[in-house]
């Protein structure tokens, strides 16, 4: 009889109704607002994502599909990711400091011009590190686990990619009874 051991989802989705060209222009205009000042952290890359109309109905959107995960999943963090041509993403996760925690991140993208480069996520399985590509597109929403390590690779075309990120985590509570065989989430899909 056959079991797997490791399985390490994602979903996809096409979210319509958003407006991508007032989101892009927003969030060009808070661009100097970055989350980290130091430009050896990740966060460096990412802006903060100014609260307007459009990106309230965005996160919405992701609200909705999120809590068809699991409805006790509490949004942690939103930003706004901006690479112009000749940049990529570096090699991160969205594990919490000293605990990963039991969540999920996601990813939108406003725009994605040619060559925009690639969303890849990693995993070590038997020593071996594998790798998926998934490739973004206006309008595409991708939610996968906060802990999965992933990277975009460099840009090689033209104009600006803006994607739309956050993360959502499970209370403290929840986490220790799903650890504990007490409760369960569909968040496992994604974690393994």
């Amino acid at each position: 009889m056959d079991h797997t051991a490791v399985v390490v989802g994602y979903q996809t989705f096409m979210l319509d109704g958003v407006s991508n060209e007032r989101i892009i222009e927003q969030v060009l205009v808070a661009r100097g607002q970055k989350i980290h000042q130091d430009p050896r952290h990740t966060e460096y890359e990412d802006s903060e994502l100014p609260q307007t109309p459009e990106t309230i109905y965005l996160v919405s959107q992701v609200d909705e599909r999120v809590h068809a995960i699991d409805p006790r999943l509490n949004r942690e963090g939103l930003w706004a990711h901006i690479l112009s041509p000749g940049e990529s993403t570096m090699y991160h996760t969205h594990s919490r400091a000293g605990f990963p925690g039991i969540g999920i991140s996601w990813v939108y993208y406003a725009s994605h011009p040619r060559n925009s480069g690639e969303l890849v996520f990693f995993c070590t399985v038997n020593d071996r590190q594998v790798r998926h590509s998934v490739m973004p597109e206006v309008g595409k929403l991708v939610i996968c686990s906060a802990t999965l390590p992933h990277l975009t690779t460099k840009r090689t075309g033209e104009g600006l990619r803006v994607s739309i990120s956050g993360n959502y985590f499970l209370p403290p509570q929840v986490q220790q009874q799903v650890h504990m065989g007490k409760s369960s989430t569909r968040v496992s899909f994604f974690t393994g």
